[in-house]
């Protein structure tokens, strides 16, 4: 047994063959550096270890920000909600 895998047992592995899946289907590349942002402020707050300043971004091109268009009547049918347009 290594230090990463004790320190990482198996059965927290559970997440990793999903990892994929998320890339597959569009995740967003901008959300890495909010992510980040959480993930030092967590590292922070546990006092697990020190944040220092400075990123580096290495992805190529920043993707442009989607907009979708739903209608209430989508909304409702996805959800199966009775919605009206004023809440």
């Amino acid at each position: 047994m290594t230090a990463l895998t004790s320190a990482f047992p198996e059965e927290s592995w559970d997440f990793v063959p999903m990892l994929p899946a998320y890339f597959e289907k569009g995740l967003d590349p901008n959300l890495c550096e909010m992510a980040m942002d959480r993930a030092c402020t967590l590292i922070e707050e546990l006092q697990a270890g020190e944040v220092v300043g400075g990123m580096l971004d290495c992805y190529p091109v920043k993707r442009e920000d989607t907009k979708l268009t739903v209608s209430v009547f989508d909304i409702n049918n996805l959800l199966g909600l009775s919605l009206s347009g004023e809440k």
